[in-house]
């Protein structure tokens, strides 16, 4: 897994390069790279997962739920999506680059996960 050094590192350097960065978006920066890091973290977790699971009621009724483990894993990938935002680390206002600009990655990667989200029963 990425190290959240190197997280932070990325960010601060995309924000540079943008023009965008200053002394006191460090604080913001520490939180944009916690989140993704939390998010890679419950990644992990779900990836051997089943997405549903099988409750039972009080009753002894069976019912599937999606499993709380991915609702974690969406909501870390939300956090990461608006503390991009909030650095203005998004596709709209990242300059097209080369393919493999590591901050184009990340945010993809973010997008992406959001877009998995399973709707709730």
């Amino acid at each position: 897994m990425e190290s959240y050094k190197n997280i932070e590192q990325r960010l601060r350097k995309a924000m540079k390069e943008q023009g965008t960065y200053s002394k006191a978006m460090d604080f913001p920066i520490s939180l944009a790279a916690g989140s993704y890091m939390a998010y890679l973290k419950a990644r992990d977790v779900v990836q051997d997962m089943d997405i549903c699971t099988t409750r039972v009621s009080r009753e002894g009724n069976e019912y599937k739920v999606v499993n709380p483990e991915y609702e974690v894993m969406i909501d870390m990938a939300e956090q990461t999506r608006k503390a991009l935002r909030e650095l203005r680390l998004t596709r709209a206002t990242i300059e097209a680059g080369s393919d493999d600009d590591e901050v184009d990655i990340l945010v993809k990667l973010v997008d992406d996960a959001g877009k998995k989200r399973p709707d709730k029963a």
